[in-house]
């Protein structure tokens, strides 16, 4: 009786090991596939909806494939293409920095760059009421810099000094 207790004891804990190799393999092979079919489908509804220019289904299909796997650069990079077609700058600037800090793509870092960084006007102030809006316009970013009064209005090193640094790239004076 002892030697068919240890005999179904064995058998026994093959059948778990068995069972536990089963899971670890359903987990380890199934499951990611699942997960990269259902991105392939999102990523290819997305393209869809872009060709139809129905940004907003694309939009949609994008960010449920961002949540299937946020490591994936793909949609974000599709997200900033809509935003950037819609003339939303912004909103680009965001999911791709967004999709840098989860991704580390060197593909996404160089497109972020590319919306993150704007040069700056140096505009004295008070000046003429024009010269912001079309910094602006321009794609710069407007920095102001005050005159004083005590100096009759003219600009100084004093004043300028602290406001320049390596994104300056135009003084309007």
């Amino acid at each position: 009786p002892v030697k068919k207790s240890r005999k179904g004891l064995w058998i026994g804990l093959a059948c778990g090991v068995v069972a536990i190799a089963v899971i670890v393999a359903v987990l380890v092979v199934v499951l990611p596939q699942r997960k990269e079919k259902e991105m392939e489908d999102l990523l290819a509804r997305g393209d869809q909806y872009l060709e139809e220019l129905d940004y907003e289904a694309a939009e949609a299909q994008y960010l449920e494939a961002i949540a299937v796997d946020p490591k994936q650069e793909e949609p974000y990079l599709k997200l900033a293409e809509i935003y950037t077609r819609q003339n939303q700058p912004k909103k680009a600037a965001k999911i791709l920095k967004k999709g840098q800090e989860q991704t580390e793509s060197p593909v996404i870092e160089k497109k972020y760059s590319l919306y993150s960084y704007v040069d700056e006007v140096l505009i004295p102030e008070p000046s003429f009421v024009a010269y912001k809006p079309c910094a602006v316009m321009a794609g710069g970013k407007a920095v102001p810099v005050p005159l004083r009064g005590e100096n009759g209005f003219k600009l100084t090193v004093e004043d300028l000094e602290p406001l320049v640094n390596e994104r300056s790239k135009v003084l309007i004076f």
